[in-house]
């Protein structure tokens, strides 16, 4: 079951480091990218086609053991051709929200860490999940 904004805004103290109640949506919460993980501190970047990069979000996640989140890319995003890989944050992750994105599309495209690239689902589970002795960090 996707949890709603009413939702996660009741648990953003204790899900959401650096929760932003404007960037909240019906269904998820926009990340706000931090950088592009290809040196320290970049803020913006051109993809060629076929190109990928690893983003950091802001945001640090926290998630109980009945919670998971999905990262999923922006509509916008989409039609411009950019594709999304990221895990399924399972229960008890506590982390930065880390995700690649490839420019798919026949042109370059130019990302800043001003513009939105994802957003995170929060999902929740029926019953709790063990943790199988994992430290998720």
């Amino acid at each position: 079951m996707l949890l709603s904004d009413n939702e996660i805004r009741n648990l953003a103290n204790d899900l959401i480091e650096g929760f932003d109640d404007s960037r909240l949506g019906s269904i998820s919460y926009d990340l706000e990218t931090e950088d592009f993980c290809i040196g320290n501190g970049v803020r913006s970047i051109t993809l060629k086609p076929l190109d990928s990069v690893f983003v950091r979000s802001k945001e640090k996640i926290k998630l109980p053991n009945d919670l998971i989140a999905r990262v999923v890319l922006r509509n916008s995003r989409l039609r411009q051709g950019i594709a999304l890989d990221a895990p399924v944050y399972q229960p008890g992750h506590r982390t930065r929200v880390f995700f690649r994105i490839t420019n798919f599309s026949n042109r370059p495209i130019t990302l800043a860490n001003s513009k939105g690239i994802a957003s995170a689902e929060i999902h929740i589970l029926l019953g709790t999940a063990g943790l199988h002795d994992a430290k998720y960090q």
